[in-house]
This record gives structure tokens, C-alpha cells and sequence, in this order.
């Protein structure tokens, strides 16, 4: 702590800051104790202040850093809202030729089917909540598993990574990992 600012604490520092809080004792600790460490909280632009969830908000396709076994859209956006129990995902995707998909689904993370709504590919996905960072779905069609995926948020939430395979009805496989940017908050 070279600063005396929270926003530098690394973790040992900032429990050893709270033991001094605890040890203090109920009638020593004042509201200004703790102005430091909103401040620092302020400072750091914490991103629990500023997203609910990790997955919440809205994610544009980066193709270049994306690795696709198909036709890359030309814009791929993904709404999401999502808590510890549920998601809700709106996906716009836009190709070159003027085709355009939305897909809509609304989902608890207990592994079982919920509808998908506007995917040629899938008509219910399963979710399982792996951990805060990690999603596991398993899409069907027609009771067909179509679509098996890992998305995961990096620590920083910046960036929303999508490692899928599809499998055509014909038993043939492609992988791919479509990587997205979190775009700005606009409320």
C-alpha cells in the first residue's frame, strides 16, 4: 500500500485493514473509516459496482479474434442479463448477404431443456452454471443434440468467449470459438 489508497491493496493488505476495523471494536468504528475504502472502491471502477453478473450486457462478435469454422457474420450481438440462477439471451446475427437470425432464449442454470426461440439449429438448450465465469449449454433439435458450448467471461470482463461445436444431422462436426468484446453501457 506504497499510496495509502485501497484502490493499491493487494488482498493481504486489504484483510489486514478489516482486522484492524474488527479489532477496534463496534463503538471505535465511525462511517469516515470506511470513506477510504469506498474511495478506493470509486477509483478502481469496481466492476461489482458496475455489472451485476459477468455475462450481464451486451457483447459484439470480434472476428479477429475469433476462430469460426463457417461464414463469419458480419456483426454478431449478444444481450445478455443473467444471475446466479437464470439467463436471458437476445442474439442478433447479421451476415453479408443480408440474412438476418435473432435468437431468443430464457433459461435456469438446472440442466434442463428450455425453449429457443429463431434458431434453425436448436429448439432448446439446458444450461449448467460451472462457476461465476463459466457457462456449459447443450442444444437439441428436435431432441437431436445440435450444439454443445462453453462460454466463459475473462476476469476483467472485458471479453465473452464461446467455444461451440455444431453437428449437422448428418453426424458431421464443427468447432469454433467466437470471442466478443463487451460493448459500452448506453442507459
Amino acid at each position: 500500500m506504497a499510496d495509502g489508497s485501497i484502490a493499491t491493496m493487494n488482498d493481504a493488505e486489504l484483510d489486514a485493514l478489516v482486522e484492524q476495523f474488527i479489532a477496534r471494536g463496534d463503538d471505535q468504528v465511525t462511517p469516515q473509516h470506511f470513506l477510504p475504502v469506498m474511495t478506493g472502491i470509486a477509483e478502481q471502477g469496481s466492476s461489482c459496482m458496475k455489472y451485476p453478473d459477468p455475462f450481464t450486457g451486451a457483447w459484439k462478435l470480434s472476428p479477429e479474434d475469433s476462430r469460426l469454422a463457417g461464414q463469419t457474420p458480419q456483426c454478431w450481438i449478444q444481450k445478455i442479463v443473467a444471475s446466479d440462477n437464470d439467463v436471458s439471451v437476445q442474439e442478433e446475427i447479421v451476415f453479408d448477404n443480408g440474412a438476418q437470425i435473432n435468437v431468443t432464449v430464457r433459461a435456469r442454470f438446472d440442466g434442463q431443456d428450455y425453449p429457443v426461440n429463431g434458431s434453425p439449429i436448436a429448439d432448446t438448450i439446458a444450461y449448467t452454471r460451472m462457476d461465476d465465469l463459466t457457462i456449459s449449454g447443450t442444444a437439441k433439435k428436435a431432441g437431436v443434440i445440435t450444439v454443445i458450448e462453453t462460454v466463459s467471461v475473462s476476469r476483467d470482463y472485458s471479453a465473452l468467449t464461446m467455444k461451440y461445436s455444431i453437428r449437422s444431422r448428418e453426424g458431421q462436426q464443427a468447432s469454433s470459438i467466437a470471442v466478443f468484446k463487451r460493448e459500452p453501457d448506453v442507459s
